[in-house]
């Protein structure tokens, strides 16, 4: 008898106790919610970076198709929210409109007022929007006030060509 109770303590065990399984279960669920976790909040950062760019995006173009209108534009009147630049080397007329969802909305408008060209921009997540214009009409600016940067509104400012 001594033999065989020998053979049986030689033995080495043929698998885990059921408590080391449910440690090592407990470890990996812990890590996974983790990066599960992680992955939430680097999705949130992306789709936050990608709506800042957007906007730059369209402020900077609008910035440039409103300097490049007024510059070639000989008049500027201003109407609550709408500024309406009537252009020098041609007969055409641009309007740029304050929408309702805070994005502007730019429309050409040829000699007969026939839409020629239109582009949206939508430059104010959640703000206001003004046109002004200054010096006699010869220098228009559009101010953006944004919740965020009240403090430090984003301005363009452009001089018409009759008024240099």
């Amino acid at each position: 008898m001594n033999g065989r109770a020998r053979k049986r303590s030689n033995r080495l065990p043929m698998g885990y106790t059921l408590l080391e399984v449910l440690l090592v279960l407990t470890l990996v669920s812990s890590l996974l919610a983790g990066v599960g976790g992680l992955i939430t909040i680097v999705q949130k950062s992306t789709n936050a970076s990608k709506k800042s760019f957007l906007v730059r995006r369209d402020l900077r173009r609008f910035a440039d198709d409103f300097r490049d209108d007024a510059h070639s534009a000989a008049t500027a009147v201003v109407e609550q929210e709408r500024l309406t630049l009537s252009r020098v080397s041609s007969v055409s007329t641009v309007v740029y409109r304050i929408e309702p969802q805070q994005h502007v909305k730019r429309e050409v408008f040829d000699d007969e007022q026939r839409l020629v060209a239109q582009d949206t921009y939508a430059i104010a997540r959640d703000g206001k929007i003004r046109f002004e214009s200054e010096n006699d009409n010869t220098l228009v600016r559009c101010t953006i006030l944004e919740r965020d940067r009240m403090k430090n509104p984003a301005e363009i400012v452009a001089i018409l060509r009759s008024g240099t």
